[in-house]
């Protein structure tokens, strides 16, 4: 994770959407035109490629902890099966986000005011 997110990185002292709790989209918009185009596309790559595969690895390292953890309890097998699935909880979230900030990353200048608050509703969900 140190190796690989900061070389994801780009210029704009202002940093990436997803490390924001909430946002408007007046909030989004300044921070997507602060990336400027070389940060944007940088920014893209970044949450197509790590930003997906980070949480997909660590959901499922996380739903087979939780299986170890669980072995030999006399949880109810279809608890376990809930209890287990639970990092998908996050996982979810997070690749919708990614989703939408790509997508808004991409259709700059055009502004997309309904998928900046979807977006950001999957930032908080997560």
């Amino acid at each position: 994770m140190l190796y690989v997110f900061p070389d994801s990185g780009f210029e704009s002292n202002v940093g990436p959407l997803d490390l924001e709790f909430a946002y408007s989209p007046e909030t989004a918009y300044v921070m997507i035109e602060s990336y400027g185009e070389e940060g944007r596309w940088r920014y893209a790559i970044s949450a197509m490629t790590v930003d997906v595969a980070y949480p997909l690895v660590y959901a499922l390292l996380f739903m087979v902890w939780i299986t170890l953890a669980l072995k030999g309890t006399n949880l109810n097998a279809n608890w376990q099966c809930i209890v287990t699935c639970l990092p998908l909880s996050v996982l979810v979230p997070d690749l919708i986000e990614n989703t939408g900030i790509v997508t808004l990353l991409k259709s700059r200048p055009t502004r997309l005011n309904t998928l900046v608050a979807a977006t950001s509703l999957a930032t908080s969900a997560k």
